[in-house]
């Protein structure tokens, strides 16, 4: 008998025993599995994990380099790539709305 079977049967991890081990909560366990992300088993109503559903948790979660590490600079500092540079436009400023649409002054028809 292997340690993942007890009396012929798999042993069933509940999702905070998952969590647990992914260092993630199971709430999260649980809504990856209600969003058809993560294999599971339905027992009673319960989401319970296998041993090889544990494995191919693992397995969708494990993330590859996308490009194959570059020898020589172990360090791999990037170079910033300065953007041209344009010409700035000056700003003027407007003249306030209430002044543009009032009727200009008249000097005359003032009262003192």
């Amino acid at each position: 008998m292997s340690r993942d079977q007890f009396n012929g049967l798999p042993i069933l991890y509940s999702p905070e025993e998952v969590g647990k081990r992914l260092g993630r909560s199971g709430w999260w366990v649980r809504e990856q599995c209600r969003r058809d992300r993560f294999p599971h088993t339905r027992a009673a109503g319960a989401i319970r994990f296998t041993s090889e559903q544990f494995g191919e948790i693992l397995r969708i979660l494990e993330r590859r380099p996308e490009f194959p590490q570059q020898q020589g600079n172990a360090i791999g500092r990037r170079c910033r790539q300065q953007a041209p540079r344009t010409s700035v436009v000056q700003l003027r400023a407007r003249p306030p709305r209430r002044a543009r649409s009032a009727p200009p002054p008249d000097e005359g028809s003032r009262t003192a």
